[in-house]
């Protein structure tokens, strides 16, 4: 039988004495999770996970309109057989590009970029034709400016350039990221308002017109309206197939994006996921130009809404119903039309001959006749 060792502790003792035991036991009470702690932790995750999820959301919807798909028409009013002049950069290309570009309207590239001649405050470079009247006014008389919108091109605006040819003098220009105007990003008409500003002091420098008036079609009409605020040389202004508040055809459209619908993604609370990104990406958002905001400014310079009864985008009911109420309530002298069956953007298309009935003798009432 081998004897007692010091070191064996008596049956009933615990190991590490008394006092030590009780500390460990505190220590092991503490890695046992109460069950509201579970419930915290799980919460704490659930919020983390929707927050990068809103911001993921936030950033590839921002991405698809700040980076926009560009227009491959590179047509010129030389294919409609018009005189015209390149504003900011050689018209000698334009020749070049047709050579190489037997389709205009698919073609491989813009030509040339502008030059230094036509820059924005913030150093984007704008190209643009001046097109004389096919009647033959002077650089003095009326002059009607157009602006596209996101996607398109100064050659787009070309079916719009048809309606007034005859009777104006016309500036068709490209926006930043279009065209042969550099930058690399829209923001729907809050940056591209000074574009429009640009293209204008161009136009006054040079010409000299005894008026101005604007013709913007969607965010060009967006960028119109932000500019007219400001800038009483708009002396009036047609807005086409333009939203109220550039949130209500984000939240008809939102859920229709294919790239988005097929993640399954709400409208809201994305849709402010959506500005915000913007605002990181490109340090505006499209509510700074929001044309509601701009009815109040214009005063007593015409007005007038144009619309399709199809446009599933700007919904007649929420967008141009909205601005001519606005209008009204305001005291701006407004008109409207609705082109039925049109869709989004297409409204001279569908009505072209309503389309010159209507914008020709506005035009003709706000800016006068030729200075001859």
């Amino acid at each position: 039988m081998l004897p007692p060792r010091d070191d064996v502790t008596a049956v009933g003792a615990h190991p590490f004495g008394e006092a030590e035991a009780l500390s460990r036991a505190r220590l092991l009470g503490r890695r046992v999770a109460s069950p509201r702690t579970w419930i915290a932790l799980a919460l704490t995750t659930l919020l983390a996970g929707s927050v990068l999820y809103v911001g993921y959301v936030g950033w590839v919807g921002s991405g698809m309109l700040v980076h926009h798909e560009r227009s491959p028409n590179c047509s010129t009013p030389a294919d409609l057989g018009w005189e015209y002049e390149a504003v900011n950069y050689r018209i000698a290309d334009d020749v070049i590009l047709r050579a190489c570009n037997p389709d205009r309207l698919r073609c491989a590239d813009q030509g040339q970029s502008a030059g230094d001649a036509v820059l924005t405050s913030d150093r984007i470079r704008i190209a643009g034709w001046y097109i004389p009247s096919a009647d033959g006014d002077p650089p003095g008389a009326p002059t009607i400016v157009l602006v596209h919108g996101l996607g398109a091109n100064k050659s787009d605006m070309l079916r719009y350039a048809a309606t007034l040819h005859e009777e104006f003098n016309l500036v068709l220009f490209d926006l930043r990221a279009a065209g042969r105007s550099t930058g690399d990003v829209n923001t729907i008409g809050a940056l591209e308002s000074r574009d429009l500003e640009a293209i204008l002091d161009w136009l006054v420098a040079t010409k000299r017109p005894s008026a101005v008036g604007v013709l913007g079609d969607s965010g060009g009409a967006a960028a119109a309206a932000k500019l007219a605020r400001t800038d009483p040389r708009i002396a009036a202004l047609v807005l086409d197939s333009v939203h109220a508040r550039f949130e209500y055809p984000l939240e008809e459209e939102f859920p229709r994006a294919e790239r988005l619908a097929q993640l399954g993604f709400p409208s809201l609370p994305f849709i402010w996921a959506v500005y915000a990104g913007m605002w990181v990406r490109t340090g505006s958002t499209p509510g700074d130009a929001d044309p509601i905001d701009a009815i109040p400014d214009l005063g007593t310079r015409p007005l007038m809404l144009v619309y399709g009864t199809a446009d599933t985008y700007d919904v007649p009911a929420r967008n141009a119903a909205v601005l001519y109420e606005a209008a009204r309530r305001a005291g701006v002298p407004v008109d409207i039309h609705a082109c039925e069956r049109a869709v989004h953007g297409q409204v001279v298309n569908t009505c072209p001959g309503q389309y010159r009935a209507w914008v020709v003798p506005f035009f003709e009432r706000a800016l006068g006749s030729s200075s001859g």
